[in-house]
């Protein structure tokens, strides 16, 4: 019953948050101006990122959901917070991706300290099957990983509908793990996420009759949502009483992560910068084949709960986690 009022205080928080921030967002310089690169007319509001951190942080709060013992308030909520304030700047003035990516790491950095957010460990793929722990590395690597999900999330938002859509289909995943090992927190702060990703959707999703979206998740959802992500797999993936592999945390991004990485080899290959703008995303594909844009939200969404779908059989059937990252790398 809690999960429900939790779910549905989240939706309503932030759909009535976007109500409030899209009339005052061009006064904030939060809007989103047409261009040769982008498929919508007139400018959209980028306010859905702070309706999602407002939804969500009155229904944490309301609901007074407890924290794990080794997690401090501020260890979660100071990183969050910092990435919504580097993705609104982000939104308003445009920020080099050099000072981008230092504050991202900075970001993961105080998660990891004050969350006590580790990967420690990737998991039982030693040689011999052994458990492949990083020791030194643990931190640099926490920090690479953590920035990867989060620009991976943020690439995935280039269509409406698209990155609530993909991150709904990983929160499926997450939220079920944590349920089934009782992990009170890491499944409420899932649901409350779902929910506030749906009242965003109503707003951002081409439903029929409608051309385009109303609002925008911007560069601070998106950042938000990523060091989310980075929370939640590396909480239920590591240490003693882990509620998954690893290797299942790729699963559950499967679309952002394998979207992302191939795209940062192909610009690569061609002597570009990893960070520049190009038409050559998954979503981008879809669309030459002729598919619509909602068509095409629906069947990259389908492929990424595919991945949840594979990931979780391969978790519980206790396939071993070698065998499940070489089918992940063939895939890619």
């Amino acid at each position: 019953m809690q999960s429900i009022l939790t779910w549905t205080t989240a939706l309503l928080v932030t759909s009535l948050s976007i109500a409030l921030l899209r009339p005052v967002a061009a006064s904030l310089g939060l809007v989103d101006r047409p261009s040769s690169r982008k498929n919508h007319s007139g400018n959209v509001p980028l306010v859905g990122g702070l309706a999602v951190a407002t939804g969500l942080l009155v229904t944490l709060v309301a609901f007074d959901i407890p924290l794990p013992d080794s997690v401090s308030g501020w260890g979660l909520v100071g990183p969050c917070l910092l990435m919504i304030a580097i993705g609104v700047w982000d939104d308003v003035r445009k920020v080099s991706s050099n000072v981008r990516l230092l504050l991202q790491a900075a970001a993961v950095v105080a998660l990891a300290i004050g969350a006590n957010v580790r990967i420690t460990d990737l998991g039982y793929l030693g040689l011999g099957g052994e458990l492949l722990t990083l020791g030194l590395v643990a931190l640099p690597f926490t920090i690479f990983a953590g920035v990867g999900v989060i620009n991976a999330v943020n690439m995935s938002d280039g269509l409406d509908g698209l990155c609530g859509l993909l991150s709904l289909a990983a929160l499926v995943g997450l939220g079920l793990v944590a349920a089934i090992a009782g992990r009170e927190f890491e499944f409420m702060l899932c649901v409350a996420l779902a929910g506030a990703l749906v009242g965003f959707l109503a707003f951002n999703f081409r439903f029929p009759g409608r051309k385009q979206a109303k609002t925008f998740l911007g560069d601070g959802g998106s950042y938000l949502i990523g060091i989310l992500f980075v929370f939640l797999t590396v909480r239920l993936s590591q240490g003693p009483d882990a509620a998954m592999t690893p290797v299942t945390a790729l699963w559950f991004l499967l679309v952002p992560l394998l979207d992302t990485v191939g795209m940062i080899l192909r610009r690569l290959h061609r002597g570009r910068s990893p960070f520049a703008a190009d038409r050559e995303h998954l979503h981008h594909v879809v669309l030459l084949a002729l598919f619509t844009f909602t068509e095409t939200v629906l069947v990259i969404g389908a492929l990424a709960l595919t991945g949840v779908g594979i990931g979780l059989a391969g978790l519980y059937a206790r396939v071993p986690e070698s065998l499940m990252l070489a089918v992940f790398l063939a895939i890619g």
